[in-house]
């Protein structure tokens, strides 16, 4: 990682957190971009705008949120990696970017380039089925009934999310 991007990392943490040493310093100088990889509106844009008004109010200056959406998040993640690494463009990535380098053939950027400013939320994935389905109580007696009826279980998915994309061929070689 450049050295650039480590002092990012230190005086963004040290803003972010509200420290008064912090805010005597002279970063940030302009507006803070926080780029989310994905379109306004799904939980990650959500994420990124509950947050906006208190770092706003940590750093001192203006927060500007910008949905850069297409290719899972891929190109956003790309987009962060090669803008100039003064600190006024962050990327408010998701679980999906430790995925990229198995899943992309040729990627534009060094995943490595990347490192964690802090955490935000957890998100939780369950499996849903109609309550009037045979499905077991234990979720290895769905998964076993899932695969007795191989062929006739059906798996809705939404069409952004690369974690949960790529789960549905996983779960389908096994049932």
């Amino acid at each position: 990682m450049s050295i650039h991007r480590r002092a990012f990392v230190a005086s963004f943490g040290a803003l972010a957190a509200g420290g008064s040493a912090a805010r005597a310093q002279t970063f940030p100088t302009q507006p803070v971009h926080v780029v989310v990889p994905f379109p306004p509106g799904g939980g990650t844009d959500a994420l990124a705008r509950a947050i906006q008004d208190r770092l706003q109010q940590a750093l001192g200056q203006t927060v500007i949120i910008d949905n850069k959406g297409g290719a899972g998040g891929n190109l956003a993640h790309e987009f962060v990696a090669k803008v100039t690494p003064d600190g006024h463009t962050v990327l408010f990535s998701s679980n999906n970017q430790m995925l990229y380098p198995y899943l992309v053939a040729r990627l534009g950027y060094d995943p490595a380039a990347f490192v964690s400013i802090g955490f935000v939320a957890k998100q939780e994935s369950v499996f849903v089925g109609s309550a009037d389905a045979p499905w077991a109580d234990r979720f290895a007696g769905r998964v076993g009934n899932a695969s007795e009826r191989s062929g006739r279980v059906t798996i809705g998915l939404l069409p952004v999310p690369i974690t949960a994309s790529s789960a549905a061929p996983i779960a389908e070689a096994r049932w």
